[in-house]
């Protein structure tokens, strides 16, 4: 397990207090160097877990996957985005339709992230977060206005979901689920198996709409 790096490419969420933020470039740079410094001390398989979808921050890791790939024989996955951007219908998923949820309308500190820290951090909660309103936007439509934040495109909270119907469960199944994938998908990628790839759609909006600065 190589050492964390715990920031990355916040710019969505940049005008909300405490946000700490950088650029695509630089975090093209910092993955290029861990993975080259990994390839040459032999290692020939990576999983870079990461669990934040911000366009940058992802667009970044891509970029520098393919950067390593074309320098070193190594294979390389980041599960979430692929998971997330092929269409795959997860339990989790599963788990929030069954809950009358619109889980495409479950983005950022959600009902999935919510239940997350409900089950492993419950302390962190805090006490009204089970009379927090439902808050939902359209990022589509505020990306084609030429907003580049959440906060721009009307988000005042911080969130964008349905935190206050998370559950202890479903942060368990969320967890547990998302373990699951990571490991499936390095045993894949280990034995040379086919991999969820993301959407053709997706791809094209990270090649036209996406600019790492």
């Amino acid at each position: 397990v190589a050492p964390a790096v715990p920031l990355g490419c916040s710019q969505v969420t940049a005008d909300f207090p405490g946000t700490i933020t950088m650029r695509g470039t630089t975090l093209v740079r910092v993955i290029v160097d861990m993975c080259t410094s990994l390839a040459r001390h032999g290692f020939r398989y990576m999983v870079i877990c990461n669990h934040h979808l911000d366009p940058i921050h992802v667009k970044a890791i891509m970029i520098a996957i393919q950067e390593v790939s074309s320098l070193y024989d190594v294979s390389i996955i980041e599960p979430a985005s692929t998971i997330v951007y092929s269409g795959l219908n997860s339990k989790a998923i599963q788990h929030g339709l069954a809950m009358g949820l619109d889980m495409k309308q479950e983005i950022h500190a959600d009902v999935k992230e919510t239940s997350f820290i409900r089950y492993r951090y419950p302390h962190l909660l805090k006490g009204d977060v089970d009379q927090l309103p439902p808050v939902f936007i359209d990022i589509g439509e505020g990306l084609r206005k030429g907003h580049s934040t959440f906060k721009e495109m009307g988000v005042q909270a911080g969130y964008i979901g349905s935190p206050s119907k998370s559950t202890e469960d479903y942060g368990r199944i969320y967890l547990e689920e998302g373990a699951r994938l990571i490991a499936d998908l390095a045993l894949k990628l280990i034995r040379g198996e086919k991999l969820p790839e993301m959407s053709d759609k997706m791809k094209s909006v990270f090649d036209s709409q996406v600019a790492l600065d």
